[in-house]
């Protein structure tokens, strides 16, 4: 039951941390406003792929295998989602230009968690990736309240 919670615990993290991190280099990145959605969703798709390759990470650090180590585990799940955004991309369509930035933000996150995953045993690295998670929860809460007032304002 420990292991369960601690890794529950640990993805909960570093989904908040990747959450944040992704939206915030949208909004500085694109100059796009906080107001927003665009750039909470696309900080959210990237995170929400790479949440079965952090379990798996986890899983492999405590239970490592001869063959499968924690890293390659993580890295051999992330092809999966990458071949996904790539066949958005070469499809086309109206949607393709969102799934290419999907594709960039995931494999940015996909590098930039893999030095974080291993901080993750101090529990005060866990508090500052939850909070991390609170403030990207705020931001959303906030700009689809904001779309809503002005929608509600329009008519």
């Amino acid at each position: 039951m420990n292991f369960i919670y601690q890794t529950a615990k640990k993805t909960i993290a570093i989904f908040g941390f990747t959450l944040f991190v992704n939206t915030l280099t949208v909004i500085l990145i694109f100059n796009i406003s906080f107001r927003n959605d665009d750039p909470y969703l696309i900080g959210f798709f990237p995170a929400i792929f790479l949440v079965p390759g952090w379990i798996f990470y986890f899983i492999f650090e405590q239970y490592p295998k001869p063959i499968i180590n924690k890293y390659s585990a993580f890295l051999c799940y992330s092809i999966i989602p990458l071949l996904y955004f790539s066949i958005v991309f070469m499809e086309g369509g109206e949607g393709s230009g969102y799934g290419f930035i999907f594709g960039i933000y995931f494999l940015a996150a996909t590098l930039l968690s893999l030095p974080v995953l291993k901080q993750l045993d101090k529990q005060y690295i866990i508090c500052v990736f939850v909070l991390s998670g609170l403030l990207y929860l705020l931001g959303l809460s906030s700009s689809l309240y904001l779309l809503s007032l002005s929608s509600s304002l329009i008519r």
